[in-house]
């Protein structure tokens, strides 16, 4: 179980990069350390390919692509996935970006 001091750190860093003009891979890479959690390869070169783009920039579909691979990163914490989405839907931009 994660300690609330790095669930509520985790929560905040990814928000503001949600909120923020762009994807910020180190920001991921902290809360994976965090977890504990591993993407695949793939995946994270993926997304590693995605530094800096700004969300606007990319497509809905792979902003929907890009915020599902940041859910996967908080799977084993249930109660993250819940947090996470209330965030977002409380955040009109934030939520205009996965449309």
């Amino acid at each position: 179980m994660i300690e609330q001091f790095h669930k509520q750190a985790i929560l905040l860093a990814l928000k503001k990069m949600m909120e923020g003009k762009h994807f910020n891979i180190c920001t991921l890479d902290q809360a994976m350390e965090i977890t504990g959690v591993r993407l695949n390869s793939k995946d994270s070169a993926a997304l590693r390919a995605l530094h800096c783009i700004d969300w606007a920039d990319m497509s809905p579909e792979l902003r929907r692509m890009v915020f599902a691979k940041i859910m996967e990163v908080l799977q084993h914490e249930p109660e993250f996935n819940m947090e996470l989405l209330e965030a977002a839907i409380q955040r009109p931009g934030v939520m205009r970006l996965l449309n």
